[in-house]
């Protein structure tokens, strides 16, 4: 007799509805466990480094300012920068007066008591109306705009442009529209709009007697007391690190096949193949563990006619490739519809080549191919390298113009 579970009786709903709910939300975890398993970042393997995963595949790594690393010419800012976008992945300093969840947990804090944080924000001593007449217009594609408003201090922080440092401006055109545009992004932090003093000269001697650029710093403390500093003279400010943001190194990681075949990494033939479906990425990306190839099995291969090897998966790091063998007296076209009248073989490799010779994210060889248009080879992170483009320039060897975001300067009469 089968059972049917009544809708009548409000109760017993409820409690199936929530125990699939439970299932729902069980299994949504196990797959976001698995998401970021498969990834790690730099306080997970370096002792020197504290921080924390951010809620998609980006860190925040806080590095002391006693780094040796730490090299370069001019200010803090631009040398922060550099050391972000060349140790970490996509790196740049972190502007922490936007919105960042921070763990409710000190314990990524380890042994300190209390750090002192450099925003990645610098306030500009300066008047904006030079700013007005330089920037009377520009144009997007073939539309221009006109005499649009600028308004507060300007700031300086980095981004993810290839021109790491910008100076920002908050413009508005009457029509109360917000662009962005090539080179200079026109926005402004509303944590800075109690401070928008006014300056009336551009002096730089004047700049400095007044203490600009001005900085705030953000104090974390191990009790949980989060809170930021007054502004004051970046020259004055005692920060002890300062932050990175960037993607988390992956983790090698490899798809596991059923296929009882035979291999150049083991004599006979064993259950299980594994594809190497993401390679890891140095410095902080986990190496794949040793495969567990499974049981012995038989696979009657010796006088198969082999087909043609498939293509290797990768030009450079790990590769694997297969082939199949036809059985007895069947066909390759049954061989390729039905696994398993075929017989298998895979190999593996490791190219001398490290994928970090490639223009990260092509299959362009940075020892073959030249930076276009005076572009410059640059250390992208320590698994890789790009193209750093001139302005008005972009693609992955600088070959691309953008002349359709150009500025243009403002000129009356």
């Amino acid at each position: 007799m089968t059972k049917v579970t009544s809708l009548c009786n409000p109760s017993l709903w409820v409690l199936n509805l929530l125990q699939a709910k439970k299932r729902e939300i069980s299994a949504f975890a196990l797959l976001y466990a698995l998401l970021i398993e498969a990834q790690t970042c730099p306080y997970e393997r370096s002792g020197d480094i504290i921080g924390f995963k951010l809620s998609n595949n980006e860190c925040l790594s806080f590095i002391s300012v006693n780094n040796e690393g730490l090299r370069g010419s001019g200010d803090e800012l631009e040398i922060y920068n550099d050391f972000c976008s060349t140790h970490f992945k996509g790196g740049h300093v972190a502007r922490l007066e936007v919105g960042i969840a921070f763990p409710r947990s000190m314990q990524w804090l380890r042994n300190h008591t209390v750090i002192r944080v450099y925003s990645g924000v610098q306030l500009i001593g300066a008047e904006l109306t030079q700013y007005e007449e330089e920037f009377g217009w520009f144009q997007i594609d073939e539309r221009p705009f006109f005499n649009f408003q600028c308004s507060e201090n300007p700031i300086r922080y980095a981004t993810w442009l290839e021109l790491p440092v910008s100076v920002v401006f908050r413009c508005v055109h009457p029509l109360k529209i917000a662009f962005q545009i090539f080179l200079y992004k026109y926005w402004s932090s509303a944590w800075i709009r109690d401070y928008s003093l006014k300056i009336e000269e551009d002096d730089k001697l004047f700049r400095q007697l007044t203490g600009y650029p001005k900085c705030r710093l953000l104090l974390i403390k191990n009790s949980g007391h989060i809170s930021f500093t007054e502004l004051q003279p970046c020259r004055d400010a005692k920060w002890s690190h300062f932050a990175c943001r960037h993607y988390a190194s992956m983790n090698c990681r490899r798809e596991r096949l059923e296929l009882c075949h035979s291999s150049n990494l083991f004599e006979g033939c064993r259950s299980f193949a594994y594809k190497t479906v993401q390679q890891p990425e140095a410095p902080y990306g986990y190496h794949c563990e040793r495969d567990n190839n499974g049981p012995n099995c038989h696979c009657p291969c010796a006088n198969s006619a082999w087909l043609q090897w498939s293509a290797w998966s990768s030009t450079c790091g790990i590769a694997e490739r297969f082939r199949k063998g036809v059985v007895g007296n069947g066909t390759a076209e049954e061989c390729d519809r039905h696994n398993s009248t075929c017989c298998h073989q895979m190999e593996r490799k490791v190219y001398n080549i490290s994928c970090s010779s490639y223009i990260f994210n092509t299959a362009i060889h940075i020892l073959n191919d030249s930076c276009l248009n005076n572009g410059t080879i640059t250390k992208h992170w320590q698994n890789g390298v790009f193209c750093k483009c001139p302005p008005l320039f972009t693609g992955a060897v600088c070959d691309t113009s953008n002349h359709c975001l150009t500025m243009f300067p403002f000129n009356q009469g």
